[in-house]
């Protein structure tokens, strides 16, 4: 078995993963925000631009992988994880799998396939800077509902409100206009330029710990 194969093996056979679904209208950001956390990123995308600036919009699907180390949940490099798992030294450190795909309401099948199924966590991003994307959000966290019943209830959720920095909107439109559960975390993020968005994988991931630790 070879380096790499091996480190593949005692990662799936032992340490500790953590899936995380992500989801948000066209434009939203969720493919900068997994880009911007994740150590090995992989995506079936396209550029487009708005307001001046450029993004990617996903054709099919987001992948993002990031190692942890487990007690302060301080994020490591692929080679620093492969050298703890070479070690053997599992209870060390997570692994975080963060998935997302296309996020026109058509695209409903893809999600169902790719990122509800199997979830730990589940972060939803909404574009502060443009108003009309609210009933595609709206539309989006319904779905969600109905695919996870357990969400809001025992998988963690997570609002992100990015592109704080050309902002036309404020949280209170989001909660409202989404109907969210009181007291629902939400996170102002500026993926592009990574603002914000480690905080927000560091909430849910701690809580899907916490859960798992206490049963």
């Amino acid at each position: 078995m070879s380096g790499r194969e091996d480190f593949d093996y005692k990662v799936y056979m032992f340490v500790e993963r953590i899936r995380i679904g992500v989801s948000g209208p066209f434009g939203s950001g969720k493919t900068s925000f997994i880009r911007k956390v994740s150590d090995s990123f992989d995506s079936i995308s396209r550029p487009y631009k708005h307001g001046g600036l450029e993004y990617n919009s996903t054709l099919a699907y987001d992948h993002g992988i990031r190692y942890l180390r487990t007690g302060h949940l301080t994020p490591i490099g692929l080679d620093e994880a492969r050298t703890i798992v070479e070690a053997d030294e599992y209870d060390g450190i997570v692994r975080i799998d963060l998935w997302a795909c296309a996020g026109q309401p058509r695209f409903g099948s893809l999600r169902r396939m790719i990122i509800y199924p199997k979830i730990d966590a589940f972060i939803f991003v909404v574009d502060l800077s443009r108003p009309k994307t609210i009933m595609d959000a709206a539309f989006l966290l319904e779905e969600s509902r109905d695919a996870i019943p357990s969400l809001f209830r025992s998988i963690p959720f997570a609002l992100v409100l990015n592109k704080r920095d050309i902002a036309v909107l404020d949280e209170v439109f989001f909660t409202r206009r989404l109907s969210l559960p009181p007291h629902t975390p939400f996170f102002f993020t500026v993926a592009t330029e990574g603002e914000g968005v480690w905080q927000v994988v560091k909430h849910v991931v701690d809580r899907v710990i916490a859960k798992r630790r206490s049963l």
